[in-house]
């Protein structure tokens, strides 16, 4: 529009025309400077306020705003495309230029999509609030004459060409602080995409949650997961496709967002949409880039079903994170919570700790035997009652937790940690009272006794210590059994159940 003057009708707001403004500008230049009348209107229509104000942005030039009166060609660097009519001064003289213009941000009747989830140019409003000021050259009594005008709402495409900020930039472009003192260096702001999005195209997330195709996705997402083998049921799944066991449309979802939106809230908005807007705000990111599914299911999530329903979460959301990004979603799908972190730890404790226990065990038994009784088949036959006792007491748990359930038991049978616990205090306890015994044995082999003699010899001596050691042993584990923590109540039942076995079933036999 620099084919006339005062387009944007700046000017006139202050009740005067361009060439009136070049000539009172004019005759504040002092005579002293003996300056030629073309000479002044040149230094006039090149004044930039900014060259005297560099807080004030650059651009506005006189002959920016006054192209016709200063003579200037047609080759202006910048075009503001939108903005609001500037306020008349309360001394103005003329009316200013009609302008129609587009409703500003707060005479809205509905949101868009970028209201919705904050993504929208200066969503703060911050550069709505600029309001320039300049400074007229020095005066004949040197004093400085400040005009702060208000040329209407700035918006992102004007001020953006005005301060020639490029989207990514970070450069406030001002060495002068708030208070007036001068900067060393440019201070750093907030990235210009960031705070005009829209014109810069340049949302700080390029998929969002509420966009058609997330939306879909993540829809699919959980129906996938509800229909699992291990499932999670119907109200096992919290998302913001899918609320209180009902799917919820995109355009269901939108339309219950708008009613409770910040600025455009419905005073008739209805409770399912407030609803809605709550379940939104505990699953979604504050950007909108990221959103929770939660996963509550109605068993036991460390229990039995743990492992497998982790492996199943784990192959249908590869599956639908490769399904997604081949739509272009470019999304990442992860699985959190005590379910997965269970099942990791007893998979990595599981595929090692057996076989070096079994190793460790099997290896110290025949070397602590060989050397104390100088027999090779000593150590074999104290492994071979070791695993009589721990199957017999592994079996009786299978069934009093799995098919009795007893002490609270949900089916799910032991803890994973149980065995890994408590297998080591288990062979030392078999091993402990049976050595009693094969010592007593080989002492009355050395004697001269027949094996039958010295086992009858042995049983007969050593039948009240081991009996006595053995009740010592079940009186002080059985006060696990009255724990509330399940854990520690299977891990008393276990080791009551092994000195049973042992002191007077193992023992005889």
């Amino acid at each position: 529009q620099c084919t006339a003057d005062d387009p944007m009708g700046i000017v006139a707001s202050k009740g005067h025309t361009c060439p009136e403004l070049v000539d009172k500008m004019m005759m504040m230049i002092p005579n002293t400077t003996q300056l030629t009348k073309e000479a002044k209107r040149d230094m006039v229509c090149n004044y930039d306020p900014h060259d005297d104000n560099p807080a004030y942005p650059g651009g506005f030039s006189t002959s920016k705003v006054c192209p016709v009166t200063c003579g200037v060609p047609c080759s202006a660097t910048f075009s503001p495309t939108t903005t609001t009519a500037p306020t008349p001064s309360p001394t103005a003289t003329k009316a200013p230029t009609s302008i129609a213009l587009p409703p500003t941000s707060h005479q809205k009747i509905s949101p868009t999509f970028d209201d919705l989830f904050d993504c929208g140019d200066d969503t703060a409003g911050w550069i709505s609030k600029i309001s320039p000021c300049i400074i007229e050259p020095m005066s004949t009594n040197d004093k400085q004459v400040l005009h702060c005008l208000r040329p209407g709402e700035f918006n992102c495409a004007l001020a953006g060409a005005a301060l020639g900020r490029s989207c990514n930039s970070d450069e406030l472009g001002t060495k002068v602080g708030a208070a007036g003192e001068m900067k060393f260096g440019h201070q750093k702001g907030v990235v210009w995409g960031d705070l005009c999005a829209t014109s810069c195209n340049f949302c700080p997330f390029k998929q969002k949650v509420f966009s058609p195709e997330v939306f879909s996705n993540i829809s699919d997402l959980t129906a996938a997961i509800i229909n699992l083998k291990t499932s999670v049921g119907d109200t096992g799944v919290s998302s913001v496709s899918y609320v209180d066991g009902r799917p919820i449309a995109y355009s269901k979802a939108l339309s219950l967002l708008e009613q409770t939106a910040p600025g455009f809230y419905q005073s008739n908005a209805t409770g399912e949409a407030r609803a809605y807007r709550d379940v939104v705000g505990r699953l979604k990111s504050m950007m909108g880039a990221a959103a929770i599914l939660e996963l509550t299911p109605d068993w036991n999530a460390v229990g039995a079903n743990c492992a497998p329903w982790v492996r199943e979460m784990r192959k249908v959301l590869g599956e639908k994170e490769a399904e997604g990004n081949s739509q272009g979603l470019g999304w990442k799908l992860y699985f959190e919570g005590m379910s997965p972190i269970i099942s990791d730890l007893r998979d990595e404790m599981y595929d090692s700790a057996p076989y070096f226990m079994c190793l460790a065990v099997v290896i110290v038994v025949l070397f602590l035997t060989f050397m104390s009784f100088h027999s090779l088949t000593m150590g074999f036959r104290l492994l071979v009652t070791v695993a009589f006792s721990l199957s017999w007491v592994f079996g009786i748990m299978v069934v009093l937790l799995q098919d009795i359930r007893v002490a609270g038991a949900e089916g799910d049978g032991l803890h994973f940690i149980v065995p890994i616990v408590n297998v080591p205090v288990l062979i030392g306890l078999t091993l402990d009272y049976d050595l009693f015994l094969l010592v007593r044995i080989h002492e009355y082999r050395l004697q001269g006794f027949s094996t039958q003699d010295a086992t009858m010899a042995a049983m007969y001596k050593t039948s009240g210590i081991i009996t006595v050691a053995g009740l010592i042993m079940l009186t002080a584990f059985s006060a696990l059994t009255t724990s509330d923590l399940f854990m520690l109540k299977t891990t008393g039942l276990l080791v009551v159940l092994t000195c049973l076995l042992d002191t007077f079933l193992v023992r005889a036999w």
